[in-house]
């Protein structure tokens, strides 16, 4: 025999409510994965500022780093260097598109990584990564 109408609602409320239940983890999830992109894009900065330092007085500014790329590989961040000195630099990787509600701040120096969960207005809907080289 086949099934009732009233058998095949109860088949689709039950996978609806899977649905709703697995679709904001599976969001999650890709969101936490994307922030492995800002944590490359900001270790491959940082090697080649490394680089470019050996050889000159001065860090790079990201122009002069990458030719003028200022995002991540698939576009999740947006790059930026800032203050580079012959003393340090700040990189940001500032979370765009699809990565833009991630709430999460990242910064990485010479003494690791570091994860922090923010709320605020400024920073509602960004994260920031800072690299700050030793003085």
């Amino acid at each position: 025999m086949g099934l009732t109408l009233v058998e095949l609602l109860i088949v689709l409320v039950i996978i609806a409510i899977l649905a709703v239940i697995a679709l904001p983890s599976y969001s999650d999830y890709v969101m936490r994965t994307r922030r492995s992109e800002g944590i490359t894009a900001l270790n491959n900065i940082n090697l080649e500022q490394e680089k470019h330092r050996s050889n000159n007085a001065t860090y790079a500014t990201l122009g002069v780093l990458w030719a003028g790329t200022t995002s991540s590989e698939n576009g999740h961040y947006a790059l930026a260097i800032t203050n580079p000195t012959a003393t340090g630099y700040t990189v940001t990787a500032t979370a765009q598109n699809a990565q833009a509600n991630d709430t999460y701040d990242m910064q990485l120096s010479q003494f690791g990584l570091a994860v922090e969960q923010f709320r605020g207005t400024e920073m509602e809907n960004m994260a920031n990564w800072m690299v700050q080289t030793p003085v």
